[in-house]
This record gives structure tokens, C-alpha cells and sequence, in this order.
């Protein structure tokens, strides 16, 4: 048989939680930064820079309030103010 089937799918990368090193999936503890992995839940925004956040929650209020300005509008000219 060909080597091609055998192929070690073990050498997967994951990003680190703490620092965003890039990992082996199966280690227990970040070469990097040295965090322990085990039993960590990980979050999306963990690793992100916090202006990034800032700027995500920034983009969803103005969005948001975007949204709701022709219904205010019309709502204003409806109640005659």
C-alpha cells in the first residue's frame, strides 16, 4: 500500500488562548506563553485585541441605531412631532 494512506493526521494547529501562538492541538501546555491548555474553556474573543472589541461593539450600535431611524422617523411624523 501507499505511505499516502497512513498519512499522522495528528499535527493539527490550534491558535493559543491566551498568547494566539500557533500550537499543536494535543499539547497540554502553550511553548510560548506557557498557559496550561487542559480544561480551558476557550472563547472567541479571547485572543483579540481589545480595540478590535471596541470596534465590533461600536459597528453593532451604530447598526443597530441605523436601523431604527426610519422607523423613529416614521414614527415622529405619525404622532405629529
Amino acid at each position: 500500500m501507499s505511505d499516502e494512506y497512513f498519512e499522522d493526521d495528528d499535527d493539527y494547529t490550534i491558535p493559543c488562548p491566551m498568547c494566539g501562538e500557533e500550537i499543536y492541538d494535543d499539547v497540554s501546555m502553550c511553548p510560548k506563553c506557557g498557559e496550561y491548555l487542559l480544561n480551558q474553556e476557550r472563547r472567541f474573543w479571547d485572543n483579540k485585541p481589545k480595540w478590535l472589541v471596541q470596534l465590533a461593539v461600536l459597528f453593532a450600535v451604530l447598526a443597530a441605531i441605523g436601523f431604527a431611524m426610519p422607523w423613529l422617523s416614521t414614527l415622529m411624523v405619525l404622532l405629529g412631532g
